[in-house]
């Protein structure tokens, strides 16, 4: 019996058309998925865990089973993350999977190997890097590393929505993403400045500018009225799941988080929303525990 467990995202602090491609950076959070594998003289595969299985599948044919050697081994799969909502819950069992597989074949993976495997089933969130990442998440390339997140809080609202992210990988407008290379070229050098230094007002900010500029693609009800009074309270700024109807608010201890939730369920559009819960920003990767 092995077993690994990865992230959940809080939506992505920068996603758009950057140096030349589609690019993210994804904000890892304290909820987690945990995939057990173990051995079983008739195993039962759930559909559900299709994606899982796959990387089970893909990751023993990286390493150099054979096709069939996958069919006596057995998933189980504990999440604590929301399903469609744009938090990384599909990246994670597929990460924790490859990662468990491999254990179980007395191997381990680099991360460009995890992240090849993963972009081979879909595309994929940078929650599988340990240190926070700028990725391709379709081809599965790490394109700048920049070490470990400051610590930061993240108000978590979870919108009612669910939304499929291959159907909507294959449906969002790439020409109007790729309009938005200017802004995310601003987002960008402000995240990096921010990141060099610790600073979270720069980081806010940067993710405060993908999260409008993705309104162009998928709009969240109320944007920005949250970001003005989240900014007003306190707040570094407020990130979006750009695939998924999460919006997250970066704060610290000067974050008067109880006077936004009063404030924001007296708002109409609150009702597209069905819960505020507070996390940490965690450590990214997939490991085995």
């Amino acid at each position: 019996m092995v077993t690994a467990t990865c992230p959940a995202s809080c939506g992505e602090l920068l996603q758009g058309y950057i140096e030349g491609g589609e690019k993210l950076i994804s904000l890892p959070i304290d909820l987690y998925t945990r995939v057990t594998l173990t051995e079983a003289t008739s195993p039962i595969r759930e559909s559900r865990l299709c994606k899982s299985y796959a990387a089970v599948e893909a990751t023993l044919e990286h390493l150099g089973y054979r096709a069939g050697d996958a069919d006596g081994l057995t998933l189980t799969v504990e999440s604590q993350v929301p399903r469609g909502k744009g938090m990384a819950s599909s990246t994670a069992d597929i990460a924790a999977s490859a990662v468990a597989a491999a254990a179980y074949a007395g191997r381990s993976l680099s991360e460009m190997e995890l992240a090849a495997i993963c972009a081979s089933i879909e595309p994929t969130d940078s929650t599988i890097f340990r240190r926070v990442t700028l990725f391709d998440h379709v081809k599965g390339r790490a394109a700048r590393s920049y070490g470990e997140f400051p610590g930061c809080n993240v108000m978590v609202l979870e919108g009612r929505g669910c939304i499929d992210t291959l159907e909507f990988h294959k449906l969002k407008s790439r020409e109007l993403i790729a309009q938005g290379e200017r802004e995310m070229k601003k987002a960008l050098l402000l995240f990096e400045e921010g990141m060099a230094s610790g600073d979270l007002g720069k980081i806010g900010q940067s993710a405060t500018i993908s999260a409008i500029e993705r309104e162009k693609v998928l709009k969240k009800p109320g944007l920005e009225w949250i970001i003005e009074t989240a900014l007003k309270l306190g707040a570094y700024g407020v990130n979006a799941a750009h695939s998924g109807s999460v919006l997250g608010i970066l704060c610290g201890s000067g974050f008067d988080s109880e006077k936004f939730e009063a404030l924001f369920w007296n708002q109409r559009f609150s009702d597209d929303y069905c819960c505020i819960r507070s996390h940490r920003v965690a450590q990214g990767g997939a490991f085995i525990i």
